[in-house]
């Protein structure tokens, strides 16, 4: 008579099944950086091309309505804003306004364009731009405190447009602003604003908000270099308006 037990296969010992468990555990702590490096890169990417559509949608909207237009990149607030985009960066678009009544010398007022929304980079992913008149790095963490606006315009030929005195009416928002997002733009307030302030960008930096965090650079120097090393930057070309990587 045949003996049942030799149709089944030995079971694993627990020395062998702990063996298993430990081989896994091994692979998973190999595999996770990767698979989070990837997500790192592809949230990176993504942002790169939502801020290239929107300087695009940008230029386009300057020219087809001849006025100026600015891409404003701004720090979204919980107040503002669904709670899954609380403290995600924010892609605006603001259009001068038809009425430059009440603006001081050197001020050219803009205002939110109706019936567009905002687009938000991934989370983690955060925009820097350039100082047009200096080496100066402009970040999302000073932005608002400081007015240091993040903003590219457009001229109405679609050219990009390098000119100070970005302001609105109500900069920080309040009774009669068509939106709240006014207030986190950082541009100067139309009437007593100081023109030489509130400066458009030649180029933005994308780049991933955690990793610098985690570097901290100590000065404007450390954060160029790092930037430098980090960073997607995405050129406006002055003449056709036209984004170079």
């Amino acid at each position: 008579m045949t003996d049942r037990r030799a149709q089944f296969g030995r079971a694993f010992s627990l020395i062998e099944l702990l063996v298993v468990i430990a081989i896994v555990i091994i692979l998973a702590a190999a595999v996770l950086p990767l698979i989070s490096g990837l997500t790192k890169s592809n949230n990176l990417q993504q942002g790169v091309n939502i801020a290239s559509v929107m300087l695009a949608n940008g230029r386009n909207m300057a020219m087809s309505t001849r006025r100026q237009v600015a891409v404003v990149f701004y720090e979204e607030t919980s107040a503002n804003a669904m709670p899954f985009n609380a403290n995600q960066t924010a892609i605006g678009l603001a259009i001068e306004s038809s009425t430059q009544t009440g603006a001081a010398a050197g001020n050219t007022i803009f205002e939110v364009v109706r019936g567009r929304g905002v687009e938000y980079m991934p989370t983690g992913v955060r925009v820097a731009t350039l100082d047009d008149a200096s080496t100066q790095v402009k970040l999302t963490e000073q932005s608002n405190a400081a007015r240091r606006v993040r903003a590219v315009v457009f001229d109405e030929n679609g050219q990009m447009l390098l000119r100070n005195g970005l302001s609105v009416n109500t900069p920080s928002g309040g009774a009669g602003t068509p939106t709240q997002v006014v207030g986190d733009w950082g541009f100067v307030d139309a009437a007593t604003g100081n023109p030489s302030d509130a400066a458009a960008s030649p180029a933005i930096l994308v780049f991933d908000g955690r990793a610098f965090a985690d570097a901290a650079p100590a000065d404007d120097a450390a954060i160029a270099t790092w930037m430098e090393q980090n960073a997607t930057v995405l050129i406006v070309n002055a003449y056709t308006g036209n984004v170079i990587r």
